[in-house]
Protein backbone atom coordinates (compact mmCIF):
# COMPACT_ATOMS: atom_id res chain seq x y z
CA UNK A 1 0.00 0.00 0.00
CA UNK A 2 1.40 3.33 -1.19
CA UNK A 3 1.84 6.05 1.94
CA UNK A 4 2.24 8.88 -1.02
CA UNK A 5 -0.05 11.75 -0.75
CA UNK A 6 -1.66 12.15 -4.44
CA UNK A 7 -2.31 16.22 -3.21
CA UNK A 8 -2.76 18.85 -6.07
CA UNK A 9 0.83 20.69 -4.36
CA UNK A 10 2.69 17.08 -5.00
CA UNK A 11 1.48 16.32 -7.71
CA UNK A 12 2.42 19.89 -9.59
CA UNK A 13 5.80 19.67 -7.98
CA UNK A 14 6.23 16.23 -9.82
CA UNK A 15 5.04 17.67 -13.20
CA UNK A 16 7.80 20.57 -12.85
CA UNK A 17 10.36 17.57 -11.79
CA UNK A 18 9.48 15.05 -14.54
CA UNK A 19 9.01 18.64 -16.88
CA UNK A 20 5.37 19.06 -18.44
CA UNK A 21 6.30 17.86 -22.18
CA UNK A 22 7.32 14.73 -20.60
CA UNK A 23 4.53 14.72 -18.29
CA UNK A 24 1.74 15.63 -21.10
CA UNK A 25 2.48 12.08 -22.84
CA UNK A 26 0.75 10.24 -20.05
CA UNK A 27 -1.85 13.33 -18.97
CA UNK A 28 -3.35 13.15 -22.71
CA UNK A 29 -3.13 9.07 -22.24
CA UNK A 30 -5.43 9.34 -18.93
CA UNK A 31 -8.28 11.91 -20.01
CA UNK A 32 -6.63 14.86 -18.69
CA UNK A 33 -6.25 13.53 -15.29
CA UNK A 34 -2.67 14.11 -13.65
CA UNK A 35 -3.22 11.79 -10.70
CA UNK A 36 -3.75 9.35 -13.04
CA UNK A 37 -0.95 10.38 -15.18
CA UNK A 38 1.18 9.63 -12.54
CA UNK A 39 0.09 6.45 -11.77
CA UNK A 40 0.98 5.54 -16.07
CA UNK A 41 4.16 7.11 -15.36
CA UNK A 42 5.09 4.23 -12.68
CA UNK A 43 3.18 1.77 -14.65
CA UNK A 44 5.31 3.01 -17.53
CA UNK A 45 8.49 2.69 -15.55
CA UNK A 46 7.69 -0.97 -14.21
CA UNK A 47 6.84 -2.25 -17.59
CA UNK A 48 10.65 -0.92 -19.05
CA UNK A 49 12.11 -2.55 -15.99
CA UNK A 50 10.60 -6.05 -16.86
CA UNK A 51 11.65 -5.26 -20.32
CA UNK A 52 15.08 -4.13 -19.37
CA UNK A 53 15.53 -7.78 -17.72
CA UNK A 54 14.20 -9.69 -21.08
CA UNK A 55 16.13 -7.25 -23.47
CA UNK A 56 19.69 -7.65 -21.58
CA UNK A 57 19.48 -11.37 -21.32
CA UNK A 58 18.41 -11.52 -25.42
CA UNK A 59 20.96 -9.64 -26.39
CA UNK A 60 23.57 -10.93 -24.12
CA UNK A 61 22.39 -14.59 -25.60
CA UNK A 62 22.14 -13.32 -28.88
CA UNK A 63 25.43 -11.60 -29.45
CA UNK A 64 27.28 -15.00 -27.75
CA UNK A 65 25.60 -17.31 -29.89
CA UNK A 66 26.38 -15.40 -33.19
CA UNK A 67 30.12 -14.83 -32.05
CA UNK A 68 30.19 -18.61 -31.36
CA UNK A 69 28.86 -19.55 -34.79
CA UNK A 70 31.11 -17.21 -36.34
CA UNK A 71 34.24 -17.96 -34.58
CA UNK A 72 33.87 -21.84 -35.60
CA UNK A 73 33.78 -20.82 -39.57
CA UNK A 74 35.36 -17.76 -39.62
CA UNK A 75 37.96 -18.46 -37.21
CA UNK A 76 38.38 -16.38 -32.76
CA UNK A 77 38.95 -12.85 -34.71
CA UNK A 78 35.77 -13.14 -37.14
CA UNK A 79 35.33 -9.75 -37.81
CA UNK A 80 39.19 -9.10 -38.92
CA UNK A 81 38.33 -11.77 -41.57
CA UNK A 82 37.67 -10.31 -45.12
CA UNK A 83 35.83 -13.58 -45.94
CA UNK A 84 32.84 -12.13 -44.00
CA UNK A 85 31.54 -9.17 -45.75
CA UNK A 86 30.18 -7.31 -42.52
CA UNK A 87 28.63 -3.87 -44.04
CA UNK A 88 29.53 -0.50 -43.79
CA UNK A 89 27.96 0.19 -40.48
CA UNK A 90 28.92 -2.88 -38.83
CA UNK A 91 32.84 -1.59 -40.22
CA UNK A 92 32.84 1.20 -38.34
CA UNK A 93 31.60 -0.16 -35.49
CA UNK A 94 34.37 -2.24 -35.15
CA UNK A 95 36.43 0.28 -35.58
CA UNK A 96 35.67 2.10 -32.82
CA UNK A 97 37.22 0.02 -29.97
CA UNK A 98 40.57 0.90 -29.28
CA UNK A 99 42.98 -0.96 -31.07
CA UNK A 100 44.68 -4.07 -29.92
CA UNK A 101 41.39 -4.49 -27.49
CA UNK A 102 41.17 -7.58 -26.25
CA UNK A 103 38.81 -10.32 -28.24
CA UNK A 104 36.22 -10.00 -25.15
CA UNK A 105 36.20 -6.33 -24.47
CA UNK A 106 35.37 -5.94 -28.99
CA UNK A 107 32.56 -8.49 -28.67
CA UNK A 108 31.16 -7.06 -25.75
CA UNK A 109 31.41 -3.70 -26.93
CA UNK A 110 29.84 -3.69 -30.18
CA UNK A 111 25.98 -2.87 -30.16
CA UNK A 112 22.42 -4.37 -30.52
CA UNK A 113 22.43 -3.03 -33.75
CA UNK A 114 25.61 -4.61 -34.97
CA UNK A 115 24.14 -8.37 -34.08
CA UNK A 116 20.88 -7.83 -35.27
CA UNK A 117 22.11 -6.42 -38.97
CA UNK A 118 23.25 -9.90 -39.42
CA UNK A 119 19.48 -11.03 -39.79
CA UNK A 120 19.31 -8.47 -42.60
CA UNK A 121 18.66 -9.14 -46.44
CA UNK A 122 21.94 -7.97 -47.21
CA UNK A 123 23.07 -11.37 -45.08
CA UNK A 124 20.59 -13.88 -46.55
CA UNK A 125 23.31 -16.29 -47.53
CA UNK A 126 25.41 -16.24 -44.42
CA UNK A 127 22.02 -16.88 -42.72
CA UNK A 128 21.40 -19.81 -44.83
CA UNK A 129 25.03 -21.19 -44.53
CA UNK A 130 25.82 -20.35 -41.31
CA UNK A 131 23.45 -18.02 -38.63
CA UNK A 132 20.16 -19.86 -39.06
CA UNK A 133 22.43 -23.16 -36.86
CA UNK A 134 21.84 -20.74 -33.43
CA UNK A 135 18.17 -21.00 -33.35
CA UNK A 136 16.57 -24.42 -32.54
CA UNK A 137 16.75 -26.50 -35.81
CA UNK A 138 13.55 -28.38 -35.23
CA UNK A 139 11.47 -24.96 -35.06
CA UNK A 140 11.27 -23.52 -38.26
CA UNK A 141 11.48 -19.65 -38.68
CA UNK A 142 12.34 -17.31 -41.59
CA UNK A 143 15.22 -14.59 -40.99
CA UNK A 144 12.86 -12.10 -42.49
CA UNK A 145 11.16 -13.11 -39.04
CA UNK A 146 13.54 -12.98 -36.61
CA UNK A 147 14.65 -9.34 -38.00
CA UNK A 148 11.37 -8.22 -38.07
CA UNK A 149 11.35 -9.42 -34.18
CA UNK A 150 14.54 -7.82 -34.20
CA UNK A 151 13.96 -4.44 -35.34
CA UNK A 152 10.55 -3.91 -32.91
CA UNK A 153 12.97 -5.00 -30.17
CA UNK A 154 15.16 -2.45 -31.01
CA UNK A 155 13.03 -0.03 -30.96
CA UNK A 156 11.55 -0.79 -27.65
CA UNK A 157 15.14 -0.74 -26.01
CA UNK A 158 15.73 2.58 -27.49
CA UNK A 159 12.38 3.73 -26.37
CA UNK A 160 13.79 2.70 -22.70
CA UNK A 161 17.16 3.89 -23.01
CA UNK A 162 15.73 7.11 -23.44
CA UNK A 163 12.95 6.75 -20.51
CA UNK A 164 10.43 7.01 -22.75
CA UNK A 165 6.66 5.93 -22.84
CA UNK A 166 6.05 2.46 -24.03
CA UNK A 167 2.62 1.94 -22.80
CA UNK A 168 1.39 2.76 -26.68
CA UNK A 169 3.37 -0.30 -27.93
CA UNK A 170 1.96 -3.65 -28.42
CA UNK A 171 4.39 -4.60 -25.05
CA UNK A 172 2.35 -8.01 -24.64
CA UNK A 173 2.93 -9.12 -28.48
CA UNK A 174 6.64 -7.68 -27.95
CA UNK A 175 7.39 -9.66 -24.74
CA UNK A 176 5.95 -12.65 -26.12
CA UNK A 177 8.17 -12.14 -29.54
CA UNK A 178 11.53 -11.22 -27.21
CA UNK A 179 10.98 -14.73 -25.04
CA UNK A 180 10.33 -17.29 -28.11
CA UNK A 181 12.79 -15.72 -29.94
CA UNK A 182 15.30 -16.65 -26.70
CA UNK A 183 13.52 -20.07 -26.44
CA UNK A 184 15.09 -20.65 -29.42
CA UNK A 185 18.11 -19.40 -28.68
CA UNK A 186 18.75 -21.76 -25.90
CA UNK A 187 15.56 -22.47 -24.09
CA UNK A 188 17.52 -23.15 -20.46
CA UNK A 189 17.85 -19.64 -20.77
CA UNK A 190 14.48 -18.65 -21.67
CA UNK A 191 13.47 -20.71 -18.62
CA UNK A 192 15.50 -19.28 -16.03
CA UNK A 193 14.90 -16.20 -16.87
CA UNK A 194 10.87 -16.53 -16.77
CA UNK A 195 11.25 -18.17 -13.72
CA UNK A 196 13.87 -16.85 -12.11
CA UNK A 197 14.20 -13.19 -13.20
CA UNK A 198 10.95 -12.43 -13.83
CA UNK A 199 8.77 -13.68 -11.00
CA UNK A 200 11.74 -12.58 -8.41
CA UNK A 201 11.66 -9.41 -6.38
CA UNK A 202 14.87 -7.84 -4.73
CA UNK A 203 14.52 -5.83 -1.27
CA UNK A 204 17.43 -2.75 -1.30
Amino acid sequence: MSSFTYNSTNISHLEVMLSSDRFETYVLLAGGSKRKALKLYKRNILLSHRFYTIIHILEVCLRNKIDECLSRRYGLKWFENSKLELSLVQRKQLAEPPKNEKRGKVIASLPFGFWSSFFGRPFENLWRETIRFILNEEIPIRRSNVAAYLKNIRALRNRIAHHECILKMDVHSLETASLELLSLLSPITAEWLKSELLNSSISL
